[in-house]
């Protein structure tokens, strides 16, 4: 099959099976205005403004990544749909049932690319290295979660709530997961939540504690614990990129110590903190998207 015909037949199926899940109430998407000066996305499930989810003035890998629950250095094809710098940026806006799931804003999502886009992608394993996550000689050090009573699960998150004697907020009921940054220190809170869970955080919290972020991206974490069950726990280390300005980490002019505050770094406090332990990997299989094809003018509204 020549490969044109192919990649047309990619992108019908990929369009097709988009169809079938559920829509955005309404959507509009456009190419930036070249004076826009706002960037980023804004509200979705979770946040404050769970009904209407807006991207100003993006590269489509952002929009993509977003689409599939991945990061961006997850995602690859053409050149210019990563291009930062590039004039290849887009806006777009939609609204949906407040209700709605991350899950179920993802797959919507996922169909607005099809249909504006004419996106077409595929998946691939790839490995990179990384680290595993394992448990400790001495065992790890967590509780399994045992909910008291059954909960209905929120599509929004709901708020912390105060924040007691020890300086922590409490969580609401259910599985949570909260990391906030401090000046000088990250404080996470993992509620009923899977080890698999915590090593998708990890790749954020090491560039945190250390400063440092690799040329290809977020440090990947494999769960290799074999901890079947839903854990709660707190986690607290020493952040070198809390209280700097970004331009000063990527220029390299920003001043680091060491555990700044006596706290541990990320790799200590895993250990000292859960029984749990970071050890470096060859090899980390990663899923990654690769785009087919994308339209650089999107489709009418």
């Amino acid at each position: 099959m020549p490969a044109i015909i192919r990649l047309f037949a990619v992108a019908q199926l990929v369009g097709y099976c988009f169809a079938q899940g559920p829509a955005f109430d309404l959507a509009t998407v456009k190419v930036a205005d070249s004076v826009e000066r706002t960037s980023g996305m804004t509200g979705g499930p979770g946040t404050s403004d769970p009904g209407r989810v807006r991207f100003g003035k993006v590269a489509l890998i952002s929009v993509v990544a977003t689409a599939f629950g991945m990061q961006p250095d997850q995602v690859s094809g053409p050149a210019w749909i990563g291009d930062m710098m590039g004039p290849d940026k887009y806006d777009v806006m939609a609204t949906m049932a407040p209700g709605t799931t991350k899950e179920q804003f993802r797959t919507m999502l996922q169909r607005l690319l099809a249909e504006r886009f004419e996106l077409a992608i595929h998946h691939e394993t790839r490995k990179v290295p990384g680290y595993d996550l394992v448990t400790t000689s001495g065992g790890a050090r967590l509780n399994e979660a045992r909910p008291d009573e059954p909960h209905v699960p929120s599509a929004e998150t709901p708020r912390p709530g105060p924040v007691g004697k020890d300086g922590w907020p409490t969580l609401p009921p259910g599985p949570r997961a909260l990391t906030f940054m401090m000046s000088d220190r990250v404080r996470a809170m993992f509620q009923e939540k899977s080890m698999a869970d915590l090593a998708a955080a990890l790749g954020q919290m090491i560039v945190n504690s250390t400063g440092d972020r690799p040329a290809t991206g977020l440090p990947r974490v494999a769960d290799k614990t074999g901890l079947t069950g839903t854990y709660t726990f707190r986690l607290e280390f020493a952040c070198a990129r809390c209280g700097v300005k970004q331009s000063d980490v990527d220029t390299g002019n920003a001043h680091r110590e060491e555990d700044p505050v006596g706290l541990p770094n990320i790799f200590k406090a895993i250990e000292k903190q859960l029984g749990l332990s970071l050890a470096k990997a060859k090899s980390v299989e990663v899923d990654h998207i690769v785009v087919d094809h994308a339209l650089k003018i999107p489709t009418a509204n």
